[in-house]
């Protein structure tokens, strides 16, 4: 299990790194590994409900401004979703429930034009006007190999239309093409999407086209910065604070694939930063989504919990909320009489300068 693999490693070098010298760049590691997980984010972790964690994996949440919760469903036909998430052969579909005061409604899945049953279908990503949607299709005949193509479909006349494939400058032919997520600005779109197409640093990387008048350029790598010997999967980008989002096996991490973010756009960006803990542990945490009130989002991993205490085989969402602590000088001054009085005296002495010929001298 990678979970024991990684605690033993490090109770291992912890004992080894007092007697010997080991290179500088193992030992930052494992220094920036136990900083990571012993410094918890003042953030609200819930597992979602039942009725939208099943026994499958379920992936990806995401919830649209009119309230409308997005999130992908799948089983899975092999036994190695714990170590090759990405590479397993899956059956799925794409699912809606309304997020309400009273909770989530009855997941329904989309139509047939989307959720088309001679594929597996995930990985979405809509348009701002949510009249676009791109998502995912993998192939079932491909089994046990894994070729995947990004399609899209267009809401018109009240109803998603008959999908398409994007052409072959995005769906490289036998690779896999998945993930999209689209990013738009006023003079032209961003797709960000994961293949292994010719040209990667290592194994899935995450790459980049621009989509204008009508047409997509070839895509681009982000480059060595993001993308590793290992793998990059799940890209989100947050246009209004310009943070890219993504999960890493390779980047320096605490267990499986761990959620980093980046400042930039296209390839031009800062160091990954790991997000930490509670978002990420010693499982796959993927996914990571945000909100619109950028305070809240949703993630997935196949960490154990109360509902699922041996959970490795598959994944659930979970939604998150930042939950900063309140002004603490508000505090002191409400509440912390000694602290103030301690301000106070501080002061003092002090020169004070008035005036005295007012109202009689």
């Amino acid at each position: 299990m990678k979970t024991s693999a990684l605690v033993f490693l490090l109770s291992f070098f912890s004992i080894y790194l007092a007697a010997q010298d080991i290179p500088k760049d193992v030992a930052f590691r494992l220094q920036q590994i136990q900083y990571i997980k012993s410094n918890q984010l003042p953030v609200k972790v819930d597992l979602l409900p039942r009725y939208i964690n099943t026994d499958n994996s379920e992936y990806k949440g995401e919830l649209a401004p009119d309230s409308i919760f997005y999130f992908s469903s799948l089983i899975s036909l092999s036994d190695d979703d714990n170590e090759n998430i990405f590479d397993a052969y899956w059956m799925g579909k794409i699912y809606s429930s309304n997020l309400t005061i009273s909770g989530y409604s009855t997941p329904e899945p989309l139509p047939k034009t989307i959720n088309n049953k001679k594929y597996y279908n995930i990985n979405f990503s809509f348009n701002k006007a949510r009249n676009i949607i791109f998502f995912t299709r993998c192939s079932k005949t491909a089994y046990p190999h894994l070729i995947c193509d990004i399609w899209q479909s267009e809401f018109k006349n009240g109803t998603w239309q008959k999908a398409v494939k994007l052409p072959e400058q995005i769906n490289q032919p036998f690779c896999n093409n998945t993930q999209p997520h689209l990013v738009e600005t006023p003079k032209y779109s961003i797709l960000y999407f994961v293949s292994n197409r010719t040209g990667t640093e290592g194994g899935s990387d995450i790459w980049y086209s621009i989509y204008k008048d009508g047409k997509f350029e070839y895509p681009v790598n982000l480059g060595p910065i993001i993308n590793t010997q290992g793998n990059e999967v799940t890209p989100f980008f947050d246009s209004k604070e310009g943070i890219l989002y993504f999960s890493s096996d390779e980047q320096i991490g605490i267990g499986g694939y761990d959620i980093f973010y980046s400042k930039g756009a296209l390839s031009d960006w800062s160091e990954p930063t790991n997000i930490g803990v509670p978002f990420n542990s010693e499982y796959n945490d993927v996914y990571y989504t945000l909100n619109q009130n950028q305070k809240s989002g949703y993630f997935s991993s196949n960490r154990p919990n109360k509902k699922y205490t041996h959970r490795e085989c598959c994944n659930d969402i979970y939604a998150f909320e930042w939950n900063f602590p309140k002004d603490t000088v508000k505090q002191i001054v409400k509440t912390d009489t000694i602290t103030k009085i301690d301000q106070i005296k501080a002061l003092i002495p002090l020169t004070l300068y008035f005036n005295n010929d007012e109202p009689d001298p």
